[in-house]
């Protein structure tokens, strides 16, 4: 029986890289448009893959699209292989949901178009894959990947293996070998096509070689490429044995189904080529006493041979993320680069996922219509962001201004769906009952029941002299309430069916406690006032005194509530100590900026580095707010710090600039961490700036939020000889990452994507990642990088701001609640003002609640894609099974388990309110509740 070589033709194609989308798309639509008339004049062009995305189809089709019969044939032939995803995301540096609706929206997109074996998990896009894909592609029914970038070639025998998510899940893995996605583009095809070999030391291009070229030689674009304009068709059939034997040489880890060789025939951004076909037979002709057999392949055919051979055979098995070091090998240093994108990519993913699209199923729960166009098109603006050389910026400026553009688009969108979902759901709810005429309703989207410190903004009447103002809940509880400022106000008035009106009011500046928020629900307080006594001389100038009773800071350094102490030192860092241990960690939160001699990819340091860091400076420190509910500090410091890097010294500059940085810390009652906000006006270059905190706990392992899990890590990196060893330094987070002994614990809490790592394992210093800026160089070959003169987008010059919290406590992470308290940071309490009405609604309502366990995550609570359903789907990142109960405030006739697809799979017994769910460790459980 003769060995098979798979054949693959494909392009993989960034949709915006090194060059702007539309400059890309432009090379797009002359690569569909030959390749649709190669295949169609060519039929023994037989199959051509468009990178595993279908949004290649749309942006063509988009610019042409007299084009999509045409297009849709050829998939409907299954000779143009699409998906199955939209786009290619970096999965480890998005929301799950974005992940899960990125492949929704490809799978449908790819069987609409008739391609409907989108059955392969082709997954060469990431920066280090997740440890749950092959539980999401497992919801998808794939269960067969092939990956790349670096993998430690002692994990596993061979290039195949059983791949495991923490759960159990399981796919057969195809781990791309020595040149990977590539391998026979550079190994056979450029040889036998044009005489040339790209692994050669003198690859290079000679002025008249491969055809016609093109170059602008003007002053704004001279640094751009030369183009070949009419490639030359030079065919080297003498040279097919020679490439045929390079290419087997790539693929000698293939040990466990060397019968079937998978043969890459493609790389960034090429078109096809129309002489494969030749070149198939040619090399059928030549190798055919060798015992092989050439065909042009796809993925699907490919995994559909092996697997049987797979199955019947030892393969090695593998358990979590695949994110091997060193970090030059997998390009995770990307995640603390363009920090305004990882921003604004998870402000948009919070509000959307968190708040709008819950308030939107809530509200179609009562009769409203359910915006799923709206919620398509904010997701669509994610996808073209999320794309993994575009979420981290890899090209010019313009090309990142329009990537924030896409997420500020899709973030202004989730925030409507929020507005409209809270105005909905308002209208409904009954006050007529109550006393007043002036109401304060607050929302929760979390699956918990919370009471947090709110600010609020109330707008009442101008002529009444109000002297306090309390809040009252529908039970006549009375909330314990600060009043900060009052302003003279003139608002707007929108009524749909008439013009505009001034709304004279005072405007009324307050904190309250808001007390048992339901979880998934709402809850209306009344607002009542006290009026200034009228003095029979009334003086204008004469106020009373009012002195806080009991701030929560005693005085201008010291601060605490029910949960820790605050202690401001005189360089602006913060002792805690946790008053449930008495354990007291000190010097928190001081700045520390090193050289930065790397890429966007890769952070290196200077050899001649200069380290610059706030412990021991003087700052300027002020209390600046000082109620019974909520206390705030501020620290400014400014650091100065060599201007940028000097290449021929290898060296942080001499010539420095000033930095400023402002550090507010703010203290709720209540809550049990600290808030930090901190602003830093950034005028250097080169140079990477970090938060540090001596958390005084010595670890082995730190514990970081992933995408639909938490990952362990180790606290010490071995070292291999004189070096530091290949494992990576700095690892992502999402929500929150932890360091604990067992007794005791210390997490940083986060509303967005950011890196840390531990500088001193013994003294448990951990170092936050805040902001990275690099020159920006991108490799076109493995020998080139370009450049971008004058270009400092990824020096991320100017003001930043970014916020997170620091949370000491008992035990590990998930005995202590920091999940919840992440979650409840992301998922932000909403507030409105309302009148006196009728509604159907009660004051106050529960939809949703999660009871008997606080580590059981919400990830997404929709309308099903295709049902009158109700979908929520849930994971449990810890190591426990989790039995729990989910308890609704709306009734269901029925309850279903289903694929992460929205495939039903089981029934589940239930009241039609309530329903008992086992959620297994690091399981992702969806539930469809039939209305």
């Amino acid at each position: 029986m003769k060995k098979k070589i798979h054949i693959v033709s494909y392009t993989h194609w960034d949709r915006e890289f090194r060059f702007d989308f539309e400059t890309t798309r432009m090379w797009l639509t002359r690569l569909m448009d030959d390749l649709v008339e190669i295949m169609q004049e060519k039929p023994a062009f037989k199959n051509y893959m468009l990178d595993g995305q279908f949004t290649l189809v749309d942006d063509y089709l988009e610019v042409r699209p007299e084009q999509r019969e045409a297009v849709k044939a050829l998939a409907e032939a299954g000779r143009l292989q699409l998906g199955p995803w939209y786009t290619l995301p970096d999965s480890s540096s998005i929301h799950g949901e974005s992940l899960v609706r990125n492949l929704m929206t490809g799978t449908r997109a790819c069987k609409a178009f008739g391609c409907d074996h989108v059955n392969v998990g082709y997954n060469v896009f990431s920066f280090g894959q997740i440890g749950q894909l092959p539980q999401v592609y497992s919801g998808f029914g794939i269960d067969f990947i092939l990956f790349y970038k670096h993998m430690d070639k002692t994990r596993v025998r061979g290039d195949e293996f059983w791949w495991e998510s923490p759960d159990g899940s399981r796919a057969m893995a195809t781990h791309l070998g020595r040149e990977a996605r590539w391998n026979f583009f550079f190994a056979g095809h450029i040889p036998i096509m044009y005489g040339l070999d790209p692994w050669h030391k003198d690859w290079q291009y000679r002025w008249g070689e491969l055809g016609p070229s093109f170059h602008q030689c003007e002053p704004e674009n001279h640094a751009g490429f030369h183009f070949i304009t009419k490639p030359l068709d030079i065919w080297c059939p003498e040279k097919v044995r020679e490439g045929f034997d390079r290419l087997l040489s790539t693929v000698e880890e293939t040990t466990h189904a060397p019968e079937h060789l998978l043969a890459f025939d493609g790389t960034d951004f090429t078109a096809p080529h129309p002489m494969i076909p030749e070149m198939i037979d040619e090399a059928n002709k030549v190798l055919a006493d060798d015992g092989y057999e050439v065909v042009h392949s796809t993925l699907g055919d490919y995994a559909k041979a092996v697997r049987p051979l797979l199955e019947g055979r030892e393969l090695d098995t593998q358990v979590g993320e695949m994110k091997d070091g060193p970090v030059g090998s997998i390009h995770t240093d990307v995640c603390s680069t363009h920090p305004e994108l990882k921003r604004a990519n998870s402000g948009a993913e919070n509000v959307l996922f968190r708040q709008g699209e819950p308030l939107s199923a809530l509200a179609w729960l009562e009769g409203r219509n359910y915006p799923k166009a709206l919620i398509q098109k904010a997701l669509h603006y994610l996808f073209s962001a999320q794309a993994h050389d575009s979420l981290h910026g890899v090209g010019p400026d313009d090309m990142c201004k329009d990537i924030g553009n896409r997420l500020l688009q899709a973030g202004v969108i989730g925030e409507n769906l929020a507005t409209v979902g809270m105005q909905e759901l308002a209208m409904e709810i009954n006050t007529s009952s109550m006393d007043g005429d002036y109401f304060v309703t607050v929302f929760n989207t979390a699956t918990f029941d919370r009471t947090e410190v709110l600010e609020l903004y109330l707008d009442l009447p101008r002529e009444r002299m109000i002297e306090s103002i309390t809040l009252v809940d529908g039970e006549g509880r009375r909330a314990e309430a600060f009043l900060l400022e009052v302003a003279d106000q003139r608002g707007g008035l929108y009524h749909p069916r008439s013009r505009n009106m001034p709304f004279y009011s005072k405007r009324y500046h307050l904190l309250f406690e808001a007390k048992d928020i339901p979880a998934m629900g709402h809850k209306v307080f009344t607002v009542e006032w006290g009026e200034k006594a009228i003095y029979p001389y009334p003086h204008e100038d004469f106020e009373p005194i009012l002195i806080p009773a009991s701030p929560l800071a005693s005085d201008a350094r010291t601060a605490e509530n029910e949960f820790i102490a605050v202690e401001l030192n005189a360089d602006g860092t913060v002792n805690l100590t946790d008053k449930q241990t008495g354990k007291k960690h000190e010097g928190l939160n001081y700045y520390l900026d090193s050289g930065e001699a790397g890429t966007v990819y890769e952070h290196k340091p200077p050899k001649n580095n200069r380290l610059v860091t706030t412990q021991g400076m003087s700052a300027q420190l002020a209390l600046v707010e000082n109620t019974p509910l909520r206390c705030a500090f501020e620290a400014k410091t400014v650091m100065v710090i060599p201007s940028g890097h000097d290449k021929a010294e290898d060296a942080r500059s001499e010539q420095t600039v000033e930095m400023a940085v402002t550090t507010r810390y703010t203290l709720r009652k209540g809550c049990p961490f600290l808030e930090v906000e901190v602003k830093v006006d950034n005028r250097a270059r080169n140079h990477f700036l970090r938060a540090c905190f001596p958390t005084g706990i010595n670890a082995e392992k730190t514990w970081a939020g992933t995408v639909f899990d938490v990952n362990e890590y180790n606290t010490v990196i071995e070292p291999d000889g004189p070096w530091q060893g290949p494992a990576l330094a700095r690892h992502q987070q999402h929500l929150f990452m932890d360091i604990g002994d067992g007794a005791n614990g210390f997490a940083v809490l986060n509303e967005t994507l950011r890196d840390y790592e531990v500088l001193d394992a013994e003294n448990g210093v951990v170092a936050h990642s805040l902001l990275r800026a690099s020159k920006l160089r991108i490799p076109v070959d493995n020998r080139l990088w370009m450049e971008y003169p004058g270009d400092d987008s990824s020096q991320a010059l100017g003001e930043h701001v970014i916020r997170y919290a620091l949370m000491p406590h008992a035990g590990t992470w998930d005995e202590a609640g920091v999940m919840k308290q992440a979650l409840a940071r992301a998922t932000p309490l909403r507030s409105a003002q309302i009148g006196r009405q009728e509604g159907v609604l009660p004051p106050a309502r529960s939809m949703l609640a999660i009871e008997g366990s606080d580590n059981l995550v919400l990830s997404a609570l929709k309308k099903a894609e295709d049902r009158d359903s109700i979908i929520a789907r849930f994971y449990n990142p810890s190591n426990k099974a989790i039995e729990c109960t989910l308890k609704t405030g709306f009734g269901f006739k029925e309850v279903h388990l289903l694929r992460i697809d929205e495939t039903r799979e089981e029934s589940l017994a239930s009241d039609g309110v309530a329903v008992k769910i086992t959620a297994d460790p690091h399981k992702i459980v969806t539930i469809e509740f039939k209305i």
